[in-house]
């Protein structure tokens, strides 16, 4: 606000889809089989623009913030009308793109039955698609504006399986696999550069990103006590290759800022263990009011990790080609949006004419934002969440009336770094800086998680939100 910049932009996107599907059902010795078959086609445009402009005074052309100064006193329309204040383009590239999507997908599939107890789900799917995109990008050895067009035209095979075997009738053991993919979007396949308003940070696409193929596997033992009761434990490992995350580099030899980068790092892989439940207490009083009240939980334990070289990332930034020898400066690392830990409990009550409910929910931190070394990384700190429902039907259950009350807690949202916002050497501490990049203490040696004195990025409570609704139905 104090120096007057405004940022403009405009997405606009257009998406059809068309498709169709065939089934043939059938019988061998008794056991139900089916085949399928379908076609499903996705076309999409996308327009994207983001103009900069800035606020002056016509003074000297000085900064338009006055100290003590609200928003809407700094920019009151009655200064742009009295010709104090006029805009002018602020000097940064304008950013757009404008791109196409076309993936024709079909897929056979069979779901068959051995021997009333094995029941076995599988296919193919092909995906065929192609994506094209023109940008522009600011060359700053040529000194020049220069055009790009970028094409991402594959045909992929991708199985799945899925098998189920009937131990006993209340007790499942399933097994799965199948390869999935995940496509770069247009704003990440072009070559282009737009300001994240909510990070306050420029974000760089390099343009050409390669599309991310997962591997994926589970196992699941499942347990079916009473109908409406579940308990299950299963394990689950997924394989990325050439995934895309942001990552955050230094902006050249400038200390303070930086800027986001999306890369295709080497590889990724998650490792997980989750337990399930929903148990009825009506085996305490059967043909009770317990019958209808449910204790919910789920536990998942998760490891993922993912590896690159910093230096050759920092290389493709500055066009270098640089060491291509791994060694200090490979990073090993959590999957950005991966949690440790997460647990959710809760206390369910469904009667007839009365309901409640209670809902307890927590996480292990987040790593929410990549920077150059580990210290830089930015992670959010666990929230504690409570949640509460009240509901009650009336003239003959046809109107329903529930009032909600989300996150009782209120407990703080905060975005952190493990180090330190002094800087050793600099302004009036007088300490020896034995930092490698001579910046910020590193404090990833007192722990990951927060602790009293890192570096709070973002800071503050939601609140709490209550509602209350009213249904009828006819």
């Amino acid at each position: 606000m104090k120096e007057g910049f405004q940022m403009y932009s405009k997405l606009e996107e257009d998406k059809k889809n068309i498709g169709g599907n065939l089934e043939y059902p059938f019988v061998i010795e008794g056991n139900q089989q089916t085949i399928k078959a379908g076609y499903l086609g996705t076309f999409r445009k996308g327009k994207f623009n983001q103009d900069y402009i800035q606020t002056l005074r016509t003074d000297n052309e000085y900064l338009p913030y006055v100290e003590g100064s609200s928003l809407e006193q700094t920019f009151a329309p009655e200064l742009y009308a009295d010709g104090k204040l006029y805009l002018r383009a602020a000097g940064r590239i304008k950013n757009y793109y404008d791109g196409t999507q076309d993936i024709h997908s079909t897929y056979l599939m069979g779901e068959f039955t051995f021997f009333k107890k094995l029941h076995l789900t599988t296919g193919v799917r092909m995906e065929a698609g192609h994506m094209k995109v023109v940008s522009s990008y600011n060359d700053k050895v040529k000194q020049e504006i220069v055009d790009t067009l970028l094409v991402n035209k594959k045909t992929d095979w991708l199985p799945a399986a899925t098998a189920v075997y009937n131990i006993t009738d209340k007790l499942n053991f399933r097994a799965a696999y199948s390869k999935t993919l995940a496509r770069p979007d247009f704003r990440e396949l072009a070559v282009t550069e737009y300001y994240n308003v909510d990070d306050r940070i420029d974000i760089i696409n390099l343009g050409n990103l390669k599309q991310t193929y997962i591997d994926n596997m589970d196992v699941r033992l499942e347990w079916y006590p009473q109908p409406g009761e579940v308990i299950s434990i299963s394990g689950f490992y997924k394989k990325f290759k050439d995934p895309i995350e942001l990552i955050s580099l230094k902006r050249g030899n400038d200390g303070a800022n930086y800027d986001m980068y999306s890369f295709n790092l080497e590889k990724a892989s998650t490792l997980g263990l989750e337990f399930n439940l929903r148990k009825s207490f009506g085996f305490l009083a059967p043909k009770t009011f317990l019958d209808d009240l449910y204790l919910t939980a789920n536990a998942t334990i998760l490891k993922g990790d993912i590896t690159y070289d910093i230096e050759k990332l920092i290389n493709m930034v500055v066009g270098s080609t640089g060491s291509t020898e791994k060694g200090d400066n490979e990073r090993n690392r959590p999957l950005q949006g991966l949690v440790p830990y997460a647990i959710n409990a809760g206390l369910s009550y469904s009667g007839k004419r009365f309901g409640a409910a209670v809902n307890y929910g927590t996480t292990g931190r987040k790593l929410v934002q990549a920077g150059m070394y580990e210290k830089y990384d930015e992670y959010e700190a666990p929230r504690h969440i409570l949640d509460l429902q009240l509901s009650a039907k009336f003239l003959k259950e046809r109107l329903e009336v529930k009032a909600n009350a989300s996150d009782l807690l209120n407990s703080v949202y905060r975005v952190y770094r493990n180090c330190s916002r002094e800087i050793k050497g600099s302004g009036g501490n007088t300490e020896e800086n034995t930092e490698p990049d001579k910046t910020y203490t590193d404090r990833t040696g007192i722990g990951m998680n927060y602790d009293e004195g890192d570096w709070i990025v973002n800071q503050y409570k939601r609140g709490t939100t209550y509602s209350f609704s009213v249904s009828y139905r006819f």
